[in-house]
C-alpha cells in the first residue's frame, strides 16, 4: 500500500468533514436551528421585558412604603396638624422622582393639605373628580385610571392617583379623609421602556380587570380623548403577537403585558440562515489553509517531541534539548519558554495567595465596622424621637470614643484593655438604647490586660446576644469575661437570655466547621458573629475559633481562646 502523505490526508479529511457538516446542518437541523433562534429570540425579550416588570414591582414598593411612612408616622396620633403633614409629604416627595403630588382630603374631596411639584389652584375639591368617586365607594386602598390632575394652576399632567382612605387626629379633631399620591405616567413610561424592543413591540399595562392603565403608543401629553387613544393602541393587527410577560403586580391591581411583531421573533433565525452558507464557506476555506500549516509546521515536529518526551515520567525536568529541524528547534524552545512561565506563575501565585489572605482580613474588617456604625446610628436617632437627650448625648460621647478606636490605623492587633473598653463603650450605647432593660457585667483579669488580640472581636458577639438573648426581655444580664487558662487568652459572651434553638445551635456550630468564605451566606446569627470566627482563624490559626453553647430559654454563651500575645 503506497504511502499517504500527511499534508494531503488532512487536507482531503478536513474538507470531507467541512462538506459533509454543511450538508448535515442544512439537510436535517436547519428547521431546528431556526425554531431555536426563535425561541431564542423569545426568551431574550422575555427577559428584557422582566426587568420592566422588576421596575414595575420596585414603583410600586417604593409607593407603598412612601405612603405607610405618612399613614403610620406622621398623620395618627394627637398634634397631626397642615405643618407637620406638608414637611413630611414634601421630604418624601423629594425621594421619589416618580411622585408628581401628594394631597390630604377630608371625606367630601376639599384639600387640607399638599406638596406639589408645581402650582396647585387654591381651594381645590375633588369632589367631582371620577377618580375621587370611584375610591370614596369602596373606602379601600385604591389605583386610579390615567386622569388630568385639574388642580394643578396652568398645565394639566397626566397621572394616576393612588388613594389611601384614613382615620386620625388632625389639629385635635378627628377627621375621616383620604392620602392621595399622584403618579407620574412618565415613571409609568420608563417602566414600559424595554430595551431590545424597539421597533419590533411595546408594552402595556392594565388593571385587574384588564382595562389599559398605560402604553407608550398612546401618549397622554396633548390628548383630549385619553380612553380613545388607548383603546386604539391594544388593536394587536395582523403583524403583532400578544405577549404576556407577567402575573400581577405586587399590589394585584396592574399587570404588565406586552405585544411583538412576529419579525421580530425571526429576526436571528433569518439573519443566520443567510450567513450560514458563507460562513460555512469561509470556514472550508480556512480548514484547508489549517491542514497545510499544521502539516508542514506542527505534525513532524510533534512525532519528534513524542520520542523526546518518552521518559517524562522517570525525570524531574522536562525541558527538551533543542535538536533536529529548525522548525523543531523553535517549537522545543517555545516549549521550554512555557515551561518556564509556568514556573514564574507558580510562584507569583503563591505570593498573591499571600497578598489575597490579607486583602480578606481587610475585607472583614470592612464588614464589621459599617455593619456597627449603621446600627449605633439608628440607636441614636431612635433616642432623639424618644426625647431623651440626655441619654443621646451620653450616646454620641460613647460613638466617639468607639470611632477613635475603630479607625485607627494600627494593624489587625490591640491590647485587651482597648477590646474591653470599646466593648464597654458599646454596652453603654445599647444600655441607653433600650431604656436600661438589660444589665451588663464585665470581668477582665488584670493579667490579660496588656495582651494582644484581634480588633473588634467582642463587640459583634455582644451585639448578637442584645439581639437575639435580652433584646425583647426585662431585667436580663450580658456578662463579658476575659481571663487566662491553660496557657491562653479566654474571651466569653454569656447571656441568660432566650437561648438557641437546638437544630439552630447546631446549623450555627456546622458553620462554624465549615468557616466560609468572606460574602457567603450567613445563615441565623448576622454576618458579625461568622467575620469574627474567619479573622480569629486567620489572625490566628485554623485551630482557633468560636464555640457556641446554649439552653432553650435560659442562656447562651459564645466564647473562644486565643494565642498569648505580648505585641501585635
Amino acid at each position: 500500500m503506497a504511502k499517504i502523505s500527511i499534508r494531503f490526508l488532512l487536507v482531503a479529511v478536513i474538507l470531507l468533514v467541512s462538506l459533509v457538516g454543511m450538508l448535515l446542518f442544512h439537510g436535517v437541523f436547519g428547521n431546528l436551528t431556526y425554531a431555536a433562534f426563535s425561541q431564542l429570540d423569545l426568551q431574550i425579550i422575555t427577559q428584557n421585558v422582566e426587568q420592566s416588570r422588576l421596575k414595575l414591582d420596585a414603583l410600586i414598593d417604593k409607593t407603598a412604603s412612601l405612603s405607610q411612612y405618612l399613614l403610620s408616622n406622621l398623620l395618627p396620633g394627637d398634634g397631626a396638624g397642615k405643618e407637620s403633614f406638608q414637611k413630611a409629604a414634601h421630604s418624601a416627595l423629594g425621594s421619589s422622582d416618580a411622585l408628581h403630588s401628594i394631597f390630604l382630603l377630608d371625606e367630601g374631596g376639599k384639600m387640607l393639605a399638599f406638596s406639589s411639584r408645581g402650582a396647585l389652584k387654591a381651594g381645590y375639591d375633588a369632589a367631582g373628580e371620577d377618580w375621587f368617586a370611584a375610591a370614596s365607594a369602596s373606602r379601600e386602598p385604591s389605583y386610579s385610571l390615567p386622569h388630568i390632575q385639574r388642580a394643578r394652576s396652568g398645565a394639566y399632567p397626566w397621572v394616576v392617583s393612588i388613594v389611601y382612605p384614613l382615620r386620625t387626629i388632625w389639629e385635635g379633631e378627628e377627621l375621616s379623609g383620604y392620602l392621595v399620591l399622584d403618579l407620574s405616567t412618565a415613571a409609568l413610561r420608563e417602566v414600559c421602556a424595554a430595551p431590545g424592543l424597539e421597533g419590533e413591540g411595546y408594552l402595556y399595562i392594565t388593571d385587574g380587570a384588564g382595562t389599559l392603565v398605560y402604553t407608550p403608543r398612546a401618549r397622554a401629553d396633548g390628548l383630549r380623548f385619553i380612553a380613545g387613544a388607548f383603546s386604539a393602541a391594544l388593536v394587536p393587527g395582523a403583524q403583532f403577537r400578544q405577549l404576556e410577560v407577567s402575573a400581577p403586580a405586587k399590589n394585584g391591581s396592574w399587570v404588565l403585558a406586552g405585544m411583538i411583531r412576529e419579525s421580530g421573533l425571526r429576526r436571528s433565525a433569518e439573519a443566520f440562515q443567510a450567513r450560514s452558507l458563507s460562513l460555512l464557506l469561509v470556514c472550508i476555506l480556512l480548514s484547508l489553509l489549517l491542514a497545510n500549516v499544521t502539516s508542514a509546521l506542527i505534525v513532524k515536529p510533534i512525532l519528534n517531541m513524542e520520542r523526546a518526551m518518552g521518559n517524562a515520567g522517570t525525570v524531574r525536568d522536562l525541558r527538551l534539548r533543542p535538536s533536529g529541524t529548525r522548525e523543531f528547534i523553535r517549537l522545543a524552545g517555545r516549549y521550554n519558554a512555557l515551561l518556564d512561565q509556568i514556573d514564574g506563575l507558580i510562584k507569583d501565585a503563591t505570593q498573591k495567595q499571600a497578598q489575597l489572605r490579607t486583602l480578606e482580613l481587610a475585607a472583614l474588617q470592612d464588614q464589621i465596622n459599617p455593619h456597627f456604625l449603621y446600627n449605633t446610628l439608628d440607636s441614636i436617632v431612635w433616642t432623639l424621637e424618644d426625647e431623651r437627650p440626655k441619654e443621646a448625648i451620653e450616646m454620641v460621647e460613647a460613638l466617639a470614643k468607639l470611632l477613635r478606636l475603630s479607625i485607627h490605623r494600627g494593624g489587625n492587633f490591640h491590647t485587651v484593655e482597648n477590646e474591653i473598653e470599646h466593648a464597654r463603650n458599646y454596652l453603654v450605647l445599647q444600655s441607653a438604647r433600650l431604656s436600661r432593660r438589660f444589665r451588663y457585667e464585665i470581668e477582665a483579669q488584670s493579667e490579660a490586660l496588656g495582651l494582644y488580640c484581634p480588633k473588634i472581636i467582642l463587640q459583634p458577639l455582644i451585639e448578637n446576644a442584645i439581639k437575639y438573648g435580652v433584646a425583647h426581655l426585662s431585667g436580663r444580664t450580658v456578662r463579658l469575661r476575659v481571663y487566662l487558662q491553660g496557657g491562653e487568652l479566654k474571651m466569653q459572651v454569656y447571656d441568660d437570655g432566650m437561648g438557641i434553638e437546638s437544630a439552630t445551635l447546631e446549623r450555627l456550630q456546622a458553620q462554624m466547621l465549615k468557616n466560609p468564605p468572606p460574602g457567603g451566606e450567613t445563615g441565623e446569627g448576622g454576618i458579625g458573629i461568622k467575620n469574627v470566627n474567619r479573622r480569629i482563624k486567620l489572625l490566628c490559626g485554623e485551630e482557633y475559633g468560636l464555640r457556641i453553647s446554649s439552653e432553650m430559654e435560659e442562656w447562651t454563651c459564645v466564647s473562644y481562646s486565643l494565642p498569648l500575645q505580648s505585641h501585635p
